[in-house]
């Protein structure tokens, strides 16, 4: 079903969309990607390893002059791990996510979602009810290449994939997310 255009007099408008497994994994590796407590991880779990074999290489080497091939070893590995381990670790959060859902259903949040917005509201009809956040409620948006997210919270959002809603509508809503997020007090 195509979605109609939004109108700039902010009258009310209701698109429709169909949630998949895959935005979930994709909003999981967005959120994991701008938060700083992983992003902490991914350079602990970066440079300490790396770090810690390149000291005992060398101490072995300092030790043992003749395991010169293994110390050389141990650092080319070393180096390795710091340059792959961001594209390893997201591989593997993808992957856990992907287990993590199936092992309860996720078909409540799975499916057509039809989705109401006007000035005051956005309302959600998605297959296990209903929901209405105030635009109040939204401190904060991002998006990337396949999804624009409303967040009410830091961990709790309004997913919307990119393409599968019109750009008039996807910029209506990141307009009034803008708009939103302006009026909120300033945190101290």
């Amino acid at each position: 079903m195509s979605n109609p255009p939004a109108d700039q007099a902010r009258e009310r408008v209701t698109f429709r969309f169909t949630q998949t497994e895959d935005d979930l994994v994709a909003y999981n590796l967005l959120f994991l990607g701008h938060s700083r407590t992983h992003q902490r991880g991914i350079w602990l779990g970066r440079l300490i390893l790396p770090f810690a074999a390149i000291v005992i290489a060398a101490y072995t080497l300092l030790l043992r002059p003749e395991r010169l091939p293994g110390a050389v070893l141990i650092s080319i590995l070393a180096i390795l791990w710091f340059v792959f381990w961001p594209a390893f670790r997201r591989s593997n959060v993808a992957t856990l996510i992907k287990r993590l859902m199936r092992e309860r259903s996720n078909a409540p949040i799975l499916g057509e979602h039809v989705v109401t917005v006007d000035e005051h509201t956005i309302h959600c009809v998605y297959p296990a009810g209903t929901s209405e956040v105030r635009w109040s409620c939204i401190v904060d948006f991002k998006e990337d290449e396949r999804l624009l997210l409303l967040y009410i919270s830091s961990i709790h959002v309004l997913i919307f994939p990119r393409d599968r809603i019109d750009a008039a509508i996807l910029s209506r809503l990141k307009e009034q997310a803008r708009q939103a997020i302006a009026q909120q007090p300033a945190a101290d």
